[in-house]
C-alpha cells in the first residue's frame, strides 16, 4: 500500500507563502471583489481561493499567481520588467544574477582517461 508523503516545508517558506496570500486577499478587499467574483474569473472554486488566501503551501504555483495578477498583485514582475516598460521575452533577461553566475560560472576539465 503506497502511503502518501508530507511536505515539510520551512519557517521562511510557510511565511512568505502566508505573506503572499494575505497581500491576495488585501488586493481582493481593496478592489471590492468577492470571494466568489474571484474565484469565477480564476476558474477556481472559492475553498481553493480560501487556501490561497490562507497560504496553503499545497495550491499549484500557477493558480496562486493568477490569482495575484487578477487582483492587480504582480510577484516578482518588477525583474522581469525591461526599461521600455514591457516584459522581457529572452530567456537571459529572466535569469536573476546570482542564477547567471552559476550558469556562467567555469567548471573544471573531467579527467575520465582511467
Amino acid at each position: 500500500m503506497a502511503t502518501s508523503r508530507i511536505r515539510n516545508y520551512s519557517n521562511t517558506t510557510r511565511l512568505i507563502i502566508q505573506q503572499l496570500g494575505y497581500e491576495i486577499q488585501s488586493a481582493r478587499k481593496q478592489r471590492q471583489m468577492t470571494t466568489e467574483e474571484l474565484s469565477e474569473r480564476a476558474g477556481i472554486g472559492r475553498k481553493t481561493l480560501y487556501r490561497i488566501e490562507q497560504g496553503d503551501p499545497r495550491v499549484e504555483i500557477g493558480l496562486v499567481l493568477e490569482v495575484a495578477l487578477l487582483v492587480g498583485l504582480s510577484p516578482l514582475a518588477s525583474r522581469y520588467e525591461q526599461s521600455s516598460g514591457g516584459y522581457a521575452t529572452s530567456r537571459d533577461a529572466f535569469k536573476t544574477p546570482s542564477i547567471k553566475r552559476a550558469i556562467n560560472k567555469t567548471r573544471k576539465a573531467v579527467k575520465d582517461d582511467f
